[in-house]
């Protein structure tokens, strides 16, 4: 009974995993079509309904009329563009709300019928505590779009990008926990920490990521192998202090991104063929192929988007695609440190 409990309890977390990634997805279709700032108002129970008629739209579009983007970038937008941008915005929003709904209801439907232990409360609050943070956050960033900027502040973008990961990482996790038996097995411990090492890199990588397209570096280095014609481009740590390199330096935070992802290739390739001869389960096994391909793939995309931004845009599907792999990179070394398990005598 109690597995059958935890197997409903599982796939609810899934569907939840599932619905964040979508989300992931759509905040970068938002992102990359210049839609995140449509919408300038935060009305968590009123912005349920988009604007219902003409005279609504055009007090919604002469809204956004009043902040940079539009003065800066867009004033030859008509009321049909910016309704495509308002879209993508308020399809954003709404997915955000409706994943609320789905972790609220499920949670006290499993809480009353005590599928959910008492010790495991805590775990699951914390789901609601990041998915809140994350939206405040959220309307963070898009009003440090609205201020002076026609674009919101790339550490904010980071940031939010980051929260986002976090949650998605705890609420897989916590469904792992309910869907995979708790064997122990003996693995060299090693090879353990090094999956978990790989996870760290590839959060750091999710947030040089972010800070690459909230500065948009791809328009200014659309070359490969090469940045520019330079293997190291000149202006790599021209700022002062040197950390500010890092927030604000597109030369920097490229090259940083291109070469913490041959690391983290390294780290995959090191993991794939060091764990081939241990008897380790057939979910591992299944995760080590996966990862191995994913983060091939992910590599590949990074490439192609880079050199199609030569047109001075960057593409919507290669730019969109390139992210959701690497939350799938990110969600296979979760699984296999979970699954490569080793207990200490």
């Amino acid at each position: 009974m109690d597995s059958l409990k935890n197997k409903q309890v599982g796939i609810w977390l899934l569907i939840g995993v599932a619905m964040i990634l979508f989300q992931i997805v759509l905040g970068g279709i938002t992102r990359l079509t210049g839609s995140g700032l449509s919408i300038t108002e935060w009305q968590p129970i009123l912005g349920v309904l988009p604007p219902m008629n003409l005279e609504d739209w055009n007090k919604a579009f002469d809204a956004y009329k009043k902040f940079p983007q539009y003065e800066l970038v867009n004033q030859s937008m008509t009321l049909s563009q910016f309704k495509t941008i308002f879209f993508w915005e308020y399809l954003h929003r709404l997915w955000a709300r409706s994943l609320g709904i789905v972790f609220l209801i499920p949670f006290i439907y499993f809480l009353v019928k005590r599928y959910i232990s008492l010790k495991e409360i805590p775990k699951f609050l914390l789901v609601f505590i990041l998915g809140g943070l994350q939206a405040a956050v959220g309307w963070i960033m898009v009003a440090s779009g609205l201020v002076e900027m026609p674009w919101v502040e790339p550490t904010n973008l980071s940031l939010h990008l980051l929260l986002a990961t976090v949650l998605l990482v705890f609420v897989f996790r916590l469904a792992l926990e309910k869907l995979t038996p708790k064997e122990s097995k003996y693995y060299p411990k090693y090879i353990r920490g090094t999956i978990f090492f790989l996870f760290l890199l590839i959060l750091v990588q999710i947030g040089l990521g972010g800070m690459v397209a909230g500065w948009k570096a791809a328009l200014t280095y659309p070359t490969f192998p090469k940045m520019n014609g330079e293997w190291i481009p000149k202006d790599i740590m021209s700022m002062e202090p040197v950390w500010k390199n890092f927030l604000e330096n597109k030369g920097t935070l490229q090259f940083s991104h291109r070469i913490t992802a041959f690391i983290i290739l390294f780290y995959v390739v090191f993991i794939y063929f060091k764990s081939q001869n241990m008897p380790v389960p057939k979910l591992f096994k299944r995760g080590r192929h996966f990862m191995l391909v994913i983060c091939i793939i992910q590599i590949l995309l990074g490439i192609t988007t880079l050199l199609l931004s030569k047109s001075g845009h960057i593409p919507v599907y290669f730019g969109v695609m390139h992210q959701f792999c690497a939350f799938l990179l990110l969600l296979s070394t979760v699984a296999l440190h979970y699954w490569f398990k080793f207990k200490v005598e």
